[in-house]
């Protein structure tokens, strides 16, 4: 069995990002996370790193030669040993299926920004466990959110506690981003439950033998509710009965895993067809105080959830790849140095002394810490939307709203940047890249599918530019803005990075100019142009917000790096803190220029081209 453990992260990059940037600590001085000062936060990362290279790091490779396996008989599915090994160590021994749970329901209540850097940890070193890991958690916090008081104790204490797993259930072999169009039906019975009915696609951990049940969060249509959207309800279905103390039978509950599919990657983590009564025998229960209707509007918070994790998640394995194709290039030994090239006698060196290969690490470095401090700048506003919630509920929103603002950006711009420096991993080990023989095919081969999680990055395009941009009269989007021209005004004359300071405050009022046009297309003859160019928006905004982040990164680092005595061990953090700042505002900022020119020529050469010329064979 194939167990190579590639898992490789840069602790002084977390403990910069959460202490030196947005101040995790100073969270302590309220008293909702009073007990979570930096020594307590440091123990806990230093637990989630080990237990990412000793547990999660050497199950990487295992999701490719012992894959979850489908059992036609029972329906069932097997997964390797390996991982409910690990499995049980992350609940038993370390807790981190429930460490943002509340702590009042069994949970850690650990701030979202350190949970998140434990997550990247354990997302970095094997995606499968981590999202074994994160169902029981998500699906408890979603019941404890909007369930009855009966419901958050009947149901969450063994999800808290991790002996049970869970799920959302959206997806059907006709519905896809579509949601309003949901078949699957519910019928409601004289003791107040429902009868489930309908079939459902791509459920990730759908079927498994790592616990003893799990709970499915179902969207259905209630017996005689409208179409649409406004007729679904969430019903929580397990796939065993329970008894009287909510403690799980021998009696299954008519969930049958049709099968599992065959992909392209995370092969460790079975993705499921389910099919819900088939023998008119699934019993499901509305959530909350049976109310129907309102199950879209349960499930948001959950998906917004999901899309932040998937972007991080994207980030953390672009990360991955990077350290692996940065190890490479250090031990790998190919031709002499450029200026050398013509003399037969001069001495082989390891390959990232070329200059292609140097740009190539540095794009990958400077990408993915960005995307970080992007994931960590959402996470604090997460953690202050809760600090703020009962002390000052008007603050407590403006975090909530940027929070909603973020997340297209986090998922749909760190996923495809996920794809780019994968690529560029897999380049930077020339031929060897792309052999199973070495991991980054396979980072390339996880990341995919996260442009497709939650909603494609269309469909974040389209929310991002129809809702978040607009909403509260543009507010939202101004505050943003006014955030990062504060630092722009403050820091142009920065000694190390003023000049890519002042590019930023150009492309930030470029962009501000440019979204006008959006006005401008409202009109019948245009309207199209929005869905057509909506992404070219989301990543033009994304550019600019992560230009920011990471050149406020490069300035805090070169602050401290002058009041630093020669030979200090962080001299050479800090110094390729700037470097990854000057080569994103340098390099890749400037797409915002082409952006902004293509939203000023309204192209719709790709609108208006008839579907037969597309191809005139087939």
């Amino acid at each position: 069995m194939r167990n190579d453990n590639y898992y490789k992260m840069d602790m002084r990059e977390m403990q910069f990002v959460l202490f030196e940037q947005f101040k995790l600590q100073n969270l302590s001085e309220h008293a909702l996370y009073q007990d979570w000062d930096r020594q307590t936060c440091e123990m806990l990362l230093d637990q989630g790193l080990k237990f990412a290279y000793e547990k999660a790091g050497p199950t990487f490779g295992m999701a490719e030669e012992e894959e979850p396996l489908f059992n036609p008989e029972d329906c069932s599915v097997t997964i390797n040993s390996y991982f409910k090994d690990a499995y049980k160590v992350g609940v038993e021994e370390s807790g981190w299926h429930s460490v943002m749970v509340p702590e009042k329901y069994g949970g850690e209540g650990a701030p979202n920004s350190l949970c998140n850097a434990i997550y990247e940890f354990i997302s970095g070193a094997s995606p499968t466990l981590h999202m074994f890991l994160g169902g029981p958690g998500v699906i408890a916090n979603l019941i404890i959110e909007h369930g009855t008081e009966e419901q958050k104790e009947f149901w969450t204490n063994n999800l808290i506690n991790g002996k049970w797993n869970g799920t959302m259930v959206l997806t059907e072999p006709e519905v896809g981003t579509d949601v309003g169009a949901i078949k699957t039906k519910a019928v409601k019975q004289e003791d107040g439950s429902y009868l489930i009915k309908g079939n459902k696609i791509f459920i990730s951990n759908g079927e498994h033998d790592v616990n003893d049940n799990i709970i499915h969060l179902v969207l259905a249509r209630p017996e005689g509710a409208v179409q649409g959207s406004k007729g679904l309800s969430l019903f929580i279905v397990p796939k065993m009965r329970l008894d009287s103390n909510g403690e799980t039978t021998n009696v299954k509950n008519d969930v049958i895993c049709g099968g599992i599919e065959d992909k392209m990657g995370i092969h460790g983590s079975p993705t499921c067809s389910l099919y819900f009564g088939e023998n008119d025998s699934c019993q499901g229960f509305i959530l909350g105080d049976g109310t129907e209707g309102i199950g879209l509007k349960q499930m948001f918070n959950l998906l917004n959830e999901a899309r932040i994790a998937t972007g991080h998640m994207a980030n953390s394995q672009a990360a991955g790849a990077y350290y692996n194709a940065l190890a490479f290039a250090r031990e790998r030994i190919q031709s002499p140095e450029f200026h050398n090239m013509r003399n037969p006698e001069a001495p082989k060196v390891p390959i990232i002394k070329h200059p292609d290969v140097r740009r190539m690490l540095l794009e990958m470095k400077s990408r993915t810490e960005a995307g970080r401090a992007l994931v960590f700048k959402l996470c604090m506003h997460v953690d202050k939307k809760e600090i703020f919630k009962e002390s000052d509920p008007e603050t407590s929103e403006k975090h909530a709203r940027q929070v909603d603002l973020l997340t297209p950006l986090v998922k749909s711009f760190l996923s495809d940047q996920a794809w780019r420096v994968c690529e560029l991993a897999i380049q930077t080990h020339g031929g060897y890249g792309y052999l199973t023989d070495y991991p980054v095919e396979q980072y390339a081969r996880n990341v995919k599918i996260l442009s497709i999680y939650e909603g494609t990055n269309h469909v974040q395009a389209l929310d991002f530019v129809g809702r978040k941009l607009p909403r509260n009269a543009g507010e939202d989007f101004r505050n943003l803005i006014s955030e990062i021209k504060a630092f722009t005004a403050d820091n142009k004359d920065n000694s190390a990075l003023g000049k890519e300071v002042e590019k930023l405050d150009q492309m930030v009022d470029l962009m501000v100019e440019k979204s006008v046009v959006l006005m401008a297309w409202m009109s019948p003859e245009k309207m199209s142009l929005i869905p057509a160019n909506a992404n070219y928006i989301l990543e033009m905004v994304s550019l600019i917000t992560c230009a920011w982040l990471i050149l406020d990164a490069g300035i805090i680092s070169a602050d401290a790096l002058a009041s630093l005595k020669d030979n200090h061990p962080d001299i050479d953090f800090y110094q390729g803190k700037i470097a990854s700042a000057q080569f994103f505002c340098r390099h890749l900022l400037p797409e915002v220029v082409q952006i902004a020119n293509l939203l000023a020529e309204e192209d719709m050469s790709f609108i208006n081209i008839k579907e037969e010329s597309f191809s005139t064979t087939w």
